[in-house]
């Protein structure tokens, strides 16, 4: 396992040394040895890969910096946790393994609860937001039933009247709503998320709901360039303002642009404009009318900048070591040099994996080209899956390499399932998908130019 922790630790995007701010304890993961630190982009929500632990008497650390409202993902396949952090974060994140059997190789998501570093009670908000989606839920689940016995179409409950109904329900909201207690502004931000949420579901019109969402803005004095970095704030105007575009007439709208004539939005105030066309953004950001409106400067720079970002996202970074039988770290890039390498993705326990390995070994002992390598790679995340696939080699000519269950692998070589094939190219970086030995591996490759 320590050659194994050392190759994913070369592998680590950044040199700095931060202090230990992110600290975290593991409940019911007996088999859980590494957890995988991803930060989750503020505008795109893709995960960034940062930083890899070792999970040590079922506590980990990572060396990162934490922000306000920061959202982070922590991982080992196939279990994922989401949580977000405050500036120097000073409380545990406590991570429970879900129970049963995981159908995924990836994104099967535990639970988050959090304590204070001496084990106590901890004021992290995140909880309590948590709560109040769990509230919603209750609420609207409460509401369909009583709803429907007010009017007499369930049993017989004639001192139900709607409007008490629904203003029980809004007062147990609000409740939930101010037991947050947190002046934060990514706190703000969720809870106006959840009020935005709690509105719409409750049949508010759009002029109460674009009023919510002026006065948050009004209260704050952040702009609309830090406003766009809040995954919380940009949420509430995707509730707020969703398909705001359907009734409008978009080849008007995409003329007017064009022809630097003032577009009409008069249903919507100056303040919620630049909102309006972020919403549309996301929902269609390849659209006309979305790339033409960018185009005029009628938004301010970050969010054409933004806009690139949706379009053309960061490409996820492999992982750079792998882990031989002799335990020895070795270079992804330096073994595939000047020659395309076909992976097969095994797992301990795959009886399928199994069967196209026997395949995979006589059409590597059978290949003639020079230029084409074959390995085996197990992503099991434990030494002892790792050792049981050693056991199973085919023949003693077979390669073999242990990559574990890193994230890193799963997202840039698209890995979905076992058994798998991948083909990287002579520099290390995925070509292709390609079809397993059962299915006519032997006849791509063959078509493969020399």
């Amino acid at each position: 396992m320590r050659g194994f922790a050392v190759a994913l630790a070369l592998g680590l995007i950044a040199t700095s040394v931060f202090a230990q701010s992110l600290e975290v304890r593991l409940e019911g993961c007996p088999e859980v040895s590494l957890l995988h630190a991803h930060r989750v982009h503020p505008i795109t929500g893709q995960r960034q890969w940062v930083d890899v632990a070792l999970v040590d008497a079922g506590a980990a650390s990572f060396n990162l910096e934490t922000a306000d409202g920061q959202a982070w993902a922590l991982e080992s396949p196939p279990w994922m946790w989401e949580l977000t952090t405050r500036q120097g974060e000073r409380d545990r994140a406590v991570l429970t393994c879900p129970t049963g059997v995981p159908m995924r190789l990836r994104k099967v998501y535990g639970t988050v609860a959090w304590e204070s570093a001496l084990g106590g009670e901890s004021d992290h908000p995140q909880p309590a937001l948590e709560a109040i989606r769990d509230a919603h839920f209750e609420e609207l689940r409460k509401l369909e039933y009583d709803l429907l016995s007010a009017t007499g179409a369930v049993g017989q409950r004639a001192a139900l009247v709607e409007d008490s109904v629904w203003e029980a329900a809004n007062r147990r909201m609000a409740a939930e709503f101010a037991a947050v207690k947190s002046d934060a502004p990514w706190v703000q931000d969720a809870l106006l998320r959840e009020r935005m949420s709690w509105a719409v579901a409750t049949g508010a019109p759009d002029s109460i709901v674009h009023a919510i969402l002026l006065e948050h803005l009004g209260q704050t004095a952040r702009p609309d360039c830090a406003l766009l970095t809040s995954p919380s704030f940009v949420d509430a105007t995707q509730i707020a303002l969703q398909n705001w575009w359907e009734d409008l007439d978009e080849a008007a709208l995409i003329a007017a642009i064009e022809e630097g004539e003032a577009i009409d939005l008069g249903f919507l105030s100056e303040a919620l404009r630049p909102w309006a066309w972020w919403v549309l953004a996301e929902a269609q950001p390849r659209s006309r009318l979305v790339t033409r409106a960018f185009a005029q400067g009628i938004l301010p720079d970050c969010f054409l900048e933004a806009l690139r970002e949706l379009i053309v996202p960061a490409p996820p970074v492999p992982p750079q070591h792998w882990t031989t039988r002799s335990g020895d770290v070795e270079s992804i890039r330096e073994f595939c040099e000047g020659r395309r390498t076909v992976l097969l993705i095994v797992k301990d326990g795959s009886t399928a994996a199994l069967r196209e390995r026997q395949l995979f070994a006589q059409l590597a002992e059978k290949n003639p080209r020079r230029d084409v390598n074959f390995v085996v790679v197990s992503i099991d995340g434990t030494e002892a899956g790792w050792n049981a696939v050693q056991a199973d080699r085919a023949s003693r000519q077979e390669n073999v390499r242990w990559l574990g269950n890193d994230p890193r692998a799963l997202e840039a070589w698209s890995i979905s399932s076992v058994p798998q094939i991948v083909v990287l190219g002579p520099d290390g970086d995925a070509l292709s998908r390609q079809r397993l030995p059962s299915e006519g591996l032997a006849a791509d490759i063959e078509r493969w130019p020399r």
